[in-house]
């Protein structure tokens, strides 16, 4: 008689806690998921298993001679963000994630938009940084943003854009952001591989930058694929994929942390580790000379082909309110 007892509280509690998550994963706001990694992460497993940087899809990206990357031409793609989910990417005629340009596009003033993942979105189309600024401003702008560059890619970029169309804006805004010195520092320093984006710099601290092997890169994008792969079909990997009671349990019992694996330090560091920290000043460092160089480039060339350039600086999260910075 305890025991059918016992059975019939676990049964209880077991369909609670069931209907518990049923009713969040329906309910809870989709920002949520942002402070929960995993949760409510993908509409399949294997929709999110990412051999290159990030969640960017496979074939979004094309190798590019000399930039090193570049959006492909054509390319379609679905990209994932937690807050988010799922939004459609591509590449359009000229490379950039925008709509298709028709000559009269190119009539009236048109701008340009040049800036790294800022500019390129991290949002669906219509709600990304050039959009708005197409309405706002009631004029065509190129919205040419590409993540995880600096201005040696976007200068030569816009260059090879103005070629193709065979006209200049009256207007380029480049959107600035201070990691784009260790863009330049290190250009080019991503590739394609596979379909995958990836880094073939590394940096060596304080400041020196080393090739990384492409056979190499291509195994560790296959391992990587194989390790996602066998997570996505673990019972763990559901859990946390669908219940916020499992996240919970991890995090009261202290379980999140035993379950990180444990992984040799790297033999090299990620460029943005070159990222200014506060109170320095990067353009009195070598690191900064190359990023200070394509600005001055960038102002000779605008004023050399009649059109304005403007330079908008994207402050830091934390420091977004202050008009000091």
């Amino acid at each position: 008689m305890r025991l059918r007892t016992l059975a019939q509280m676990g049964l209880i509690i077991l369909l609670s806690v069931a209907l518990f998550d049923l009713i969040a994963y329906q309910l809870l706001p989709r920002s949520f998921d942002a402070r929960i990694q995993g949760y409510r992460q993908a509409a399949s497993a294997s929709d999110l298993i990412i051999g290159g940087r990030g969640t960017f899809p496979k074939n979004y990206f094309v190798a590019n001679a000399s930039r090193g990357f570049d959006i492909g031409v054509g390319s379609k793609a679905r990209h994932y963000i937690q807050e988010l989910g799922f939004y459609d990417i591509w590449g359009n005629e000229l490379g950039c994630f925008d709509r298709p340009v028709a000559p009269a596009d190119l009539d009236h003033g048109f701008l340009y938009l040049a800036g790294d993942s800022f500019t390129w979105g991290y949002v669906p189309f219509e709600m990304h940084f050039g959009t708005l600024l197409e309405h706002g401003v009631n004029r065509r702008v190129l919205k040419c943003g590409v993540n995880h560059t600096g201005q040696s890619h976007q200068l030569e970029k816009f260059e090879e854009v103005m070629a193709i169309t065979g006209r200049l804006p009256a207007l380029v805004v480049v959107n600035y952001y201070a990691n784009d010195i260790a863009n330049d520092f290190a250009h080019p320093h991503t590739t394609v591989i596979e379909g995958w984006q990836i880094d073939d710099v590394g940096l060596i601290p304080p400041e020196r930058l080393i090739s990384l092997d492409p056979e190499i890169l291509k195994r560790k994008i296959h391992e990587k694929l194989d390790s996602q792969a066998q997570d996505s079909r673990s019972a763990g990997q559901w859990l946390s994929r669908h219940s916020i009671s499992y996240h919970l349990f991890l995090r009261l019992t202290g379980q999140r942390q035993k379950r990180k694996k444990k992984v040799d330090p790297p033999a090299y560091r990620n460029i943005y580790d070159l990222y200014p920290r506060s109170g320095e000043h990067p353009f009195l460092r070598p690191v900064g000379a190359q990023n200070r160089a394509q600005l001055l480039r960038w102002k000779s060339h605008a004023a050399a082909k009649d059109y304005e350039l403007l330079l908008t600086l994207i402050p830091p999260l934390a420091q977004a309110k202050n008009t000091e910075y």
